[in-house]
């Protein structure tokens, strides 16, 4: 079974924030977001896809820096012009064929 996260857009309500810092990396409390999410998905062995665009590759270093197994990428260029229901598209791609961790 696989698990899709999206974290590619900019989180503009939470600015100031996010101006230099993707929601998922946010600290709440002695933890980041994207560790709230990640932690009961690597507990349930599901494959984990994250679909990346702002700041992704602080997103995509943090994950591989702190997390020792195969976690897939898919980045989204458009993430500026497009909304989550592209995002989807884009990801399904990906969820319908195997991946492979980068």
């Amino acid at each position: 079974m696989k698990a899709l996260i999206i974290a590619a857009g900019s989180s503009t309500r939470l600015k100031p924030l996010t101006s230099k810092c993707p929601k998922t990396l946010l600290d709440v409390g002695e933890k980041k977001i994207i560790d709230f999410i990640l932690d009961p998905l690597i507990s349930l062995n599901l494959e984990i896809l994250i679909v990346t665009g702002y700041y992704g590759e602080k997103i995509k270093r943090y994950v591989k820096k702190n997390y020792n197994r195969g976690i897939s990428f898919i980045r989204n260029p458009q993430w500026k012009e497009e909304n989550g229901i592209s995002v989807l598209k884009l990801s399904l791609i990906h969820i319908s064929e195997p991946t492979r961790p980068l």
